[in-house]
Order: C-alpha cells, then structure tokens, then sequence
C-alpha cells in the first residue's frame, strides 16, 4: 500500500520546473515522488543532491497534490524558511534604489503566486506580507510563481503597518497603488529607495495603510471594467521602477 503523504506534517511542490528552481536555490527539499512512466534528466540532479526519490502510481500524485498538472514529480518539503526584516533590509540596501514589495492581506494564492514571480523578475529585494488575511505559502503558490519563491526574501510581519515606519525610519518612500490615486504610475518616480504597497483584490488597500503611505499612483484605465486583477497591477508597477532604473 502507498504512503498517504497528505498527513505528513511538511508543504508539498510540484512540477519539474518549480522543483528545478527549489533545487538551484539549495532549498529544503525532503524527499521527491514521481509517477512510474516519469523521465526526465531532473531525477539524476535530484539523486546528486542525495535526495530520496520514490516511484508512486499517477493516481497518487494527483490525489496529494488535487491536481492533474504535477507533470508526474512532487516533492516533500520542510517548512518555508521565512526571512525577517533585519535580512530584508541587508538585501536591499545592496542596491543604490531599492525596491521592496508590501502586500497587505493578499488571499489568493493563485494571485500572490504570481505577485512573486513578478517581483523576482522585476528586482524586487524583498516581500513583507501580514500574517492575518494573507494566503499561506502552499504549494499551489509556489507553483504559480514558477519557483521564484525560492529566490526572494519573504518575511511575515504581525503589524504591517508598524513595519512600513520601520522602513520609512530606515529612509524608504512608501508607494501605495490605489486607484482613487490622481497621480499615474509612471509620472512617479522610482529612483529612490522604495516600498510599493499593494491591498487585497476586494478591498484594495486598508485606511491606515493608505494614510502611511508618502504618495499614492493609479494605473488609468479606459475600458468599462475599473480595475485590474491585483497581479497584473503589480507588475505593471514593478515593471515601470525597472525600466527606470535601467534607462533613465
């Protein structure tokens, strides 16, 4: 009979690629399982990192991960290694303009997967994410970042708020994207330290968040749907601080 490792106590990731970059990123992988018909040069690199490996049967595959698009490889994971904001902070101050990502109270892990895969793209040095409210890391976040999880700070902080003035004391600027904003996003200007804050699909942004921040931008919009998915606004954002800081 074949181990029900749903109850192991550990995340599960799955996908060739998403656990190629776990494995590029030396990160915590425990033991992987991969379906009988499974080939593919990623199971040599995986048992070079001394890695148990397991042959498993599709079916069990797609019943841990509820999902058909495991490719036929999962791995087993130890608890996501969360940075703090001491490491946040060395990273960024790396950089003559640094950019940090704040995420207030992002629910879907669909769209805060692909936050992070923006933000690895974009340069981003760091994520600061509330606890409350806030999708867990899971392995269906991990897949919807392609495994730029792996390769960003991430720290969660019981008080976003209070964090945001430790980064205003340490000289960020705090950025909020709210679209009653009379100020377009690319009329900003991104040279300078920077924290972007982005708020929730529903409700986009909280009160005392909004009142923190140093100035706010929107992105216009002509069509009749008055707002964006919140990953695909983060990354228009983050894709404008880039091109600044490359080109002008």
């Amino acid at each position: 009979m074949e181990q029900d490792f749903t109850e192991i106590q550990r995340e599960i990731i799955f996908g060739k690629r998403v656990i190629s970059e776990a494995l590029k990123a030396g990160k915590y992988i425990e033991e992987v399982y991969f379906s009988k018909h499974f080939s593919d040069n990623i199971i040599q690199e995986i048992k070079a990192h001394n890695i148990p490996t397991r042959r498993v049967n599709e079916d069990t595959l797609t019943h841990t991960c509820g999902s058909r698009h495991h490719q036929g490889i999962l791995a087993i994971t130890s608890t996501f290694p969360f940075s703090n904001m001491e490491e946040v902070l060395v990273e960024a101050l790396k950089f003559s303009y640094p950019i940090l990502l704040a995420l207030d109270e992002i629910v879907d892990p669909h769209n805060l997967g692909a936050i992070i895969r923006s933000a690895e793209g974009a340069g981003v040095s760091g994520i600061i994410m509330s606890e409350r409210r806030t999708a867990p890391l899971t392995g269906a976040v991990v897949k919807a970042s392609t495994g730029a999880v792996f390769h960003l700070k991430i720290v969660k902080v019981k008080n976003l708020l209070a964090s945001l003035k430790v980064f205003k004391e340490k000289g960020f600027w705090i950025m909020g994207a709210h679209m009653e904003s009379d100020r377009e996003y690319f009329k900003a200007d991104f040279k300078m330290p920077l924290v972007l804050v982005v708020g929730s699909e529903g409700k986009g942004l909280r009160e005392n968040i909004i009142k923190e921040c140093d100035f706010l931008v929107k992105i216009p919009m002509l069509g009749k749907i008055t707002s964006l998915n919140v990953s695909v606004a983060t990354a228009i954002i983050l894709f404008e601080a880039l091109k600044q800081r490359l080109y002008q």
